[in-house]
């Protein structure tokens, strides 16, 4: 009976080294499709005058060529970091900055989906998710809108009522929002009847 042995190949490449998470926080680095894939935005930080370069960067592509890209300090959802922008992200960003804009430090950019835009323009960004609290609370300010507009004699609304009014806003438990709501203060129960706040 053979044996056959087989031969271990040994690789003499670079391995990188091990990194410390406030190291790595240090280095990251944006990239423009982090926010286009989560409709995201982020507001520009650094000191940049309009007619001033952009700081530069040269860096080493995967197929070996040399390519230089440009970095813009920005601040999104409280965690500060440089963005890098080259090729056609240069021009969609160049594109959003409001014009006639001396300094762009304060310009906040948002992907609509479609197209980059800012807020200076007088645009609001489309809402993002929710979170599930978050949801909550935007499910108790619709109930409280709904149930002022139909409560003009301020009698308040009885308990079937309430449990359509809920029932309307949301998919989940009627029950659940109106505890939540009444924890967060936004509702109160008198003689049988809920009233808003």
């Amino acid at each position: 009976m053979a044996i056959c042995h087989g031969e271990m190949k040994m690789y003499n490449e670079p391995r990188e080294q091990a990194k410390s998470f406030v190291q790595i926080r240090k280095e990251f680095v944006y990239r423009l499709s982090n926010f286009e894939m989560n409709r995201g935005q982020f507001t520009i930080v650094e000191d940049l005058p309009a007619t001033r370069p952009l700081r530069t960067v040269s860096k080493i592509a995967k197929t070996g060529k040399p390519y230089n890209s440009c970095l813009v300090r920005i601040s999104s959802g409280g965690f500060e970091s440089d963005l890098e922008l080259f090729g056609r992200e240069l021009d969609k960003v160049a594109l959003a900055l409001p014009p006639g804009v001396v300094n762009y430090k304060g310009v906040t950019l948002y992907f609509d989906g479609a197209v980059w835009a800012n807020l200076e323009q007088g645009v609001t960004p489309p809402q993002t998710p929710a979170g599930p609290q978050d949801q909550k609370d935007v499910y108790v300010d619709q109930l409280v809108q709904v149930m002022k507009a139909n409560d003009s004699k301020n009698i308040g609304v009885n308990a079937g009522t309430m449990l359509n009014y809920c029932k309307s806003i949301t998919n989940g438990d009627a029950l659940e929002l109106i505890s939540y709501a009444k924890t967060k203060g936004a509702i109160y129960e008198q003689g049988g009847n809920y009233k808003a706040v």
